[in-house]
């Protein structure tokens, strides 16, 4: 008897666990490797298969990503082998290749992400396909034709060879452990940000504290340093100063301030976090928000659709009770 009543729970807790993700399979396509395999004996081949899968994006690679000229078809020709033999070109795709020899791991994660963004909001858009390139580092998540695309080489830590080239605070972003994050706050910024007025800062940093908390909620299994691409120590800094991030916020009068310049780097890469001290990381406004955020929907008990259709950052921030 007693083992039918915990095999019963075992299926009741295994049921918890499945609900609130939606089973999708969005394809992959390795832009990456078929691009680079293009030589002057296979030009035609090549191109052909990709044009024909994908319509546009070998012309939006090139010239918005690599800002290469195409001016006629002999001129595409010739910079797409010419850009294929560098040798510089060449031993950074190895790297790539060598460090994602496939994409199961990012596919395996990015899945159920957006089942649960689905789940959620059954009308939302997500990506018709993942595309994976070698940006050189123009680009680390950006989208195409409703598709994702991921620049892999953002994250290859110091593999790759542009790292030494970023300032010290940005390197840390270079961590693969983050793509997934980079990816959901890319699509859910791009989802819900024409739903929402923002011109001032309250505005940006209740916005930002939804975007971080459906992350959150998307990605449960990963850490909130994680969440927010911040070091375990710049995380633990704001945990700690908390009381005292927030003080320095009123008495900067930022809440309503339209003065983009003065707040920027609370939402944007930055050494630190302008007004506060030096030891704390950039874009800590998302933290803050997202503590606002959390506040509110464990004092209103609101659905996540609830949440972003919430369009009034006055009232989320009196409802959340949050008083650090």
């Amino acid at each position: 008897m007693k083992f039918i009543k915990l095999l019963l729970l075992f299926f009741t807790l295994s049921s918890c666990l499945n609900t609130g993700v939606k089973e999708i399979d969005i394809p992959v396509f390795r832009f990456d490797k078929q691009f680079h395999s293009i030589t002057e004996l296979n030009y035609n081949e090549i191109l052909g298969e990709l044009e024909s899968e994908f319509p546009q994006l070998v012309d939006y690679f090139i010239s918005d990503v690599m800002y290469i000229p195409l001016s006629n078809d002999s001129i595409k020709r010739s910079n797409i082998t010419l850009f294929n033999d560098n040798s510089d070109v060449i031993d950074f795709n190895k790297e790539i290749s060598k460090s994602y020899p496939d994409v199961k791991e990012i596919s395996d994660k990015l899945n159920p992400a957006f089942g649960r963004f689905l789940f959620h909001f059954p009308d939302a858009v997500i990506p018709e396909k993942t595309v994976f390139l070698n940006s050189y580092n123009t680009t680390a998540i950006n989208s195409f034709d409703n598709n994702l695309v991921v620049g892999l080489e953002f994250y290859l830590l110091d593999k790759n060879s542009f790292i030494n080239d970023v300032y010290e605070y940005q390197k840390v972003r270079y961590d693969r452990k983050y793509m997934i994050a980079d990816a959901l706050e890319f699509w859910l910024s791009s989802s819900f940000w024409n739903s929402n007025e923002i011109n001032n800062f309250q505005e940006e940093l209740i916005f930002k504290g939804k975007i971080m908390y459906l992350i959150n909620q998307f990605i449960p299994e990963e850490e909130l340093d994680v969440v927010f691409r911040f070091s375990k120590e710049d995380l633990m800094w704001c945990t700690v100063s908390e009381h005292n991030i927030w003080n320095e916020i009123m008495e900067l009068e930022l809440m309503y301030s339209e003065d983009v310049e003065k707040y920027y780097s609370f939402f944007n890469s930055a050494p630190f976090t302008r007004g506060m001290p030096k030891e704390s990381p950039g874009r800590i406004g998302n933290w803050v928000g997202y503590q606002i955020v959390d506040s509110y929907m464990n004092n209103t008990d609101v659905s996540l659709q609830s949440l972003m259709s919430n369009n009034n950052p006055q009232e989320i921030l009196l409802k959340s009770k949050y008083r650090p």
